[in-house]
């Protein structure tokens, strides 16, 4: 349920491309072979690539974001973090006592 809230956006679209994709393929499928269970297959065929693809996709995405959540971690909790905290309040101190 967190991966929705998360990612609703990218779910949305991934919906929306591969529906569009689903209608273009099985219209092109039915003016080629003009047969029912060809623009089936065809359908089928192409809503399970999208769902690999945007498996896919949401994972990269998940795993950039967590990479990011890292980064963003380690630079709160870095030592030179806390010791550019302490000079600016420092400075802060020297600047309100003038």
């Amino acid at each position: 349920m967190e991966i929705l809230k998360k990612q609703y956006k990218n779910i949305i679209l991934v919906s929306i491309y591969t529906i569009v994709a689903i209608a273009v393929y099985t219209i092109w499928a039915h003016s080629v072979w003009g047969l029912w269970y060809v623009d089936l297959i065809v359908g089928f065929a192409i809503l399970a690539i999208g769902v690999v693809v945007g498996y896919f996709y949401i994972k990269s995405e998940l795993k950039k974001e967590s990479i990011s959540e890292v980064k963003v971690e380690t630079v709160a909790d870095s030592p030179l973090n806390d010791a550019n905290e302490s000079n600016v309040e420092e400075k802060n101190s020297i600047e309100n006592q003038q």
